[in-house]
């Protein structure tokens, strides 16, 4: 929990390595948490038929309820609405 988020992104050519971290995701609902706070968890990638991603994770702020977020096109961090 030493990010705002609670989850890291890593990519690859391959499987197996070698990753390289991406700048810390945003996400919608975490915009203006502080820090290592009580962030979200038990994240799962949904990626519907049209190749839309979804990150589907628990939201401790909300007692444990599942929030869903659409990720950008490259699947990278969330699509900020606006």
């Amino acid at each position: 929990m030493d990010n705002r988020v609670a989850y890291r992104v890593f990519t690859s050519k391959t499987p197996v390595g070698l990753f390289n971290e991406v700048t810390e995701p945003h996400l919608v609902v975490y915009t203006d948490m502080p820090f290592a706070g009580l962030n979200n968890g038990d994240d799962n990638t949904f990626i519907d038929d049209d190749g839309t991603a979804y990150l589907a994770f628990t939201d401790w702020r909300t007692k444990g309820s599942i929030t869903i977020e659409k990720l950008s096109a490259d699947y990278l961090t969330g699509k900020l609405r606006g």
